[in-house]
């Protein structure tokens, strides 16, 4: 899901239309403001053909056009883009000897972007490689590129998944993952910043045993990543368009939530969650909240600075 130019938002998704033939088929639907259009089909499964869309992911281009990523069979990384009409479907990656883990992608221009996926490189049955694949993509198809290998863990148990990316103000742009080592014993949530000509500027590990991990970028050119640790706490992560962390809220505590989610609306964040009754919650943040008031008792509000700025506070209260 993800809010256009225009401020219209696309749910993309998947279910399985004929049980008895396992075919499963994958739509988009758009919010106009006041109600859904009817959905539009964008991947139909055959009986020779089955798969749907797996971990696809809607990124907005210009005004009114956004482009659907997704995987496919687990081998293969295709998008289709919607420019005034849906375009047919383009492959940016295959490789049968190679499982994909997870895909993404970010604008990199009004009509441009880089598309991103992770999978192993086998080299043998206790041993693989992990990696990490960058594309330049168009209306046209993918138009070059760039793999990166991991080389922090090669173990054949190893995974990278849960990849979000996100471009920034200054034209970089940033991608999250998150890094399954020693069979899933560890787990590790990483960001990895890189410029348009795909030159790595920094890379940093935000969490152990994260879960849920969500990027948003910020129009003041900071980014968001939200995410559950091991205690299933939500955290919200700020930082800027250099890597270094501003500062870190709450979002719940303790309650064993699932689903996370966030987006950016205009200037403001939504954070949405099930917690442990499978209760759905939504949170909305303006992209300064690192200033904030809480009610903290029956007759007193308490001001937050979460920010490293000097504040010149005037107060006027009405009884």
């Amino acid at each position: 899901m993800a809010t256009l130019g225009n401020g219209n938002v696309i749910l993309a998704y998947s279910y399985q239309r004929i049980a008895s033939a396992s075919m499963w088929c994958s739509y988009y639907r758009e919010w106009t403001g006041s109600s859904f259009n009817s959905e539009v089909e964008f991947l139909y499964g055959t009986a020779s053909e089955t798969s749907s869309a797996s971990d696809t992911k809607v990124i907005p281009m210009s005004t009114n056009d956004f482009v659907l990523v997704y995987m496919r069979d687990n081998y293969y990384g295709k998008y289709r883009y919607f420019s005034g009409s849906l375009g047919t479907e383009k492959e940016f990656y295959y490789n049968a000897d190679n499982y994909c883990y997870s895909v993404s992608a970010a604008p990199i221009s009004s009509w441009q972007f880089v598309a991103v996926v992770s999978y192993y490189n086998y080299v043998s049955p206790t041993d693989d490689e992990l990696w990490i694949a960058f594309h330049y993509c168009d209306t046209d198809g993918p138009i070059g590129g760039l793999e990166t290998f991991d080389s922090v863990e090669d173990s054949a148990m190893d995974e990278i998944i849960n990849i979000s990316a996100a471009s920034l103000a200054n034209e970089d742009f940033v991608v999250t993952y998150k890094k399954e080592v020693n069979m899933g014993a560890d787990e590790e949530g990483w960001y990895m910043f890189y410029d348009k000509s795909l030159a790595q500027k920094n890379t940093h590990k935000f969490s152990d045993g994260p879960n849920n991990i969500c990027l948003t970028s910020l129009t003041n050119g900071n980014f968001v990543i939200t995410y559950e640790n091991s205690l299933n706490e939500g955290l919200y992560n700020v930082y800027d368009d250099t890597g270094s962390i501003l500062y870190s809220n709450s979002v719940f505590d303790d309650n064993n939530p699932g689903e996370l989610f966030t987006m950016r609306i205009d200037n403001y964040i939504v954070i949405s969650y099930l917690d442990f009754m499978s209760d759905g919650y939504f949170q909305v943040k303006t992209e300064n909240h690192g200033v904030h008031f809480e009610r903290t008792s029956l007759n007193e509000v308490t001001l937050y600075n979460n920010t490293t700025e000097t504040l010149e506070l005037y107060i006027s209260a009405v009884q």
